[in-house]
């Protein structure tokens, strides 16, 4: 591990700073894991995204019915959405989401 990255980064108000200017794609999915904590519930409960989207994905119902409605929909100019990969990857969290807070 290269010094200063990973869980071991300082969140600082320079930190913060640098980050609302930018982050390059590479580093911007762990730099999210530790700012937003999601780095920390992982580790506290192992397996618990994974369990959350097969519950979501076999649900089906209502909340599944508007997600296949709106996935096409949902940022339809973003990069990340112009392929089958980065629309199967916003189904699963959308899916997981839905079972985590079935009320929304």
């Amino acid at each position: 591990m290269i010094m200063g990255e990973g869980v071991t980064m300082y969140r600082t108000v320079e930190t913060a700073h640098l980050v609302l200017q930018g982050l390059p794609d590479s580093i911007r999915p762990e730099i999210w894991m530790i700012f937003s904590g999601a780095i920390n519930e992982a580790a506290t409960h192992p397996g618990y995204y994974e369990q959350a989207v097969i519950s979501g994905l076999n649900h089906g119902g209502p909340a599944n019915e508007e997600i296949e409605r709106d996935l096409h929909r949902s940022l339809p100019e973003h990069p990340a959405f112009q392929s089958e990969m980065g629309i199967s990857a916003l189904r699963r969290v959308l899916c997981a989401y839905a079972h985590r807070n079935p009320a929304i």
